[in-house]
């Protein structure tokens, strides 16, 4: 009997995951950045992540996250993922601001390693506020061909917002937004005090 989207949705739910960082780097700055205090600018050593993904397997993992800092400027992540697939991860997501998908064949490559699933952090529909957020000058249009181009080559796509003081009042447009773009999964996420969130809480709470 086929399983409807949602029975699907819980099966895969309930699979357990393994959470990889393949950096420590990032090509945002972020207001609220909970991780910036675990960054020096490097890829975790490739050795270091193949560990990790076997670690995964041996626990029984069929999924596994791949994160960072931001996963992307990983400069071996096809090769991440391709080695992801070969130790028998039957899916790989991956958790990204999205601007190194709006750059030529980026997200073909990633789709030919063997990448089921990417998760975007987008964190307003609106320039102003989404740049205000990530503090680089152009992310905006990056992201958004990121993701359009995300969509086009028919990953299963998500998005994360982190709701706080610059986003808050248009989340109802921001969501409807995505939603016309093609996205149908939202993670709402609680703005948590530490790291840069802590250092800006002014702007933020």
């Amino acid at each position: 009997m086929k399983k409807n989207r949602l029975e699907l949705r819980d099966l895969t739910a309930e699979q357990k995951r393994q959470w990889v960082r393949v950096t420590r780097a990032c090509n945002n700055q972020c207001l609220f950045c909970h991780d910036i205090e675990n960054q020096n600018n490097l890829p975790v050593p490739f050795a270091e992540i193949i560990w990790n993904l076997a670690e995964g397997r041996r626990s029984g993992a069929e999924r596994v996250v791949i994160s960072g800092g931001e996963p992307t400027v990983n400069p071996r992540i096809f090769e991440i993922i391709k080695q992801a697939k070969k130790m028998g991860y039957k899916h790989v997501q991956i958790i990204t601001n999205g601007r190194m998908l709006a750059y030529g064949d980026f997200g073909r490559k990633l789709k030919n390693a063997g990448l089921d699933e990417i998760t975007f952090s987008l964190h307003s529909h609106l320039k102003g506020p989404f740049e205000k957020i990530t503090r680089v000058k152009g992310s905006y249009i990056q992201s958004m061909r990121g993701l359009s181009n995300a969509l086009k080559l028919n990953f299963i796509v998500s998005v994360d917002i982190v709701i706080n003081k610059l986003n808050f009042k248009k989340l109802k447009e921001t969501l409807e937004f995505f939603i016309k773009m093609g996205v149908f999964e939202f993670d709402l996420l609680y703005l948590i005090p530490f790291g840069n969130a802590w250092k800006n809480k002014d702007a933020l709470f």
